[in-house]
């Protein structure tokens, strides 16, 4: 028997400049887990994918940043995106902490997208965890039940594992 460590990296080709529908405005809230077992590369990973979302953001979308231990802070509230530094700076003072509260973060999360909902905009909280909810809510079907309810009103969930052993199974129920 052998382990075989495989790196796969897909880059899709630029899109093309012209000719492209419009896409609708984007109401996002991205939800970072900053709990102990996210120190480390996780963490910076988060961070990483947090700013390329950002980067990505017209003036016209809205974006909220949640961060969550075993406490819950909004480090930016959900706003339009015209000054990407207000939330850059927010994303690179986040730090490692305590237990992970995930339920807790991703309900803000909810909570700062939701004041935003707009028909023919795109209302997500996108969740960035190992998903190793040890405090709070921690019962998968509870938490995707609840996940369910939200896309219900208007705002989906989206998850991205972060780490070699994130929790699959609460990550993709949500």
């Amino acid at each position: 028997d052998n382990i075989v460590d495989v790196l796969v990296r897909v880059q899709a080709p630029d899109s093309p400049k012209t000719g492209l529908p419009e896409r609708p405005r984007l109401n996002l809230a991205i939800v970072i887990d900053r709990s102990g077992s996210m120190d480390g590369q996780p963490l910076h990973e988060a961070k990483r994918a947090a700013g390329f979302i950002i980067d990505s953001l017209k003036a016209t979308d809205h974006a909220a940043i949640v961060t969550y231990d075993n406490s819950i802070d909004v480090v930016a509230a959900s706003q339009p995106v015209e000054s990407k530094t207000h939330f850059k700076a927010a994303i690179a003072k986040i730090h490692s902490g305590g237990c992970t509260n995930l339920h807790g973060g991703w309900l803000r999360g909810a909570e700062e997208a939701a004041k935003h909902v707009e028909s023919g905009s795109t209302s997500r909280v996108l969740l960035l965890s190992d998903g190793q909810a040890n405090e709070g809510v921690t019962d998968v079907d509870e938490i995707a039940l609840q996940c369910a309810g939200l896309a219900e009103t208007g705002v989906t969930t989206s998850t991205y594992g972060l780490g070699n052993s994130f929790n699959e199974e609460l990550m993709m129920a949500m």
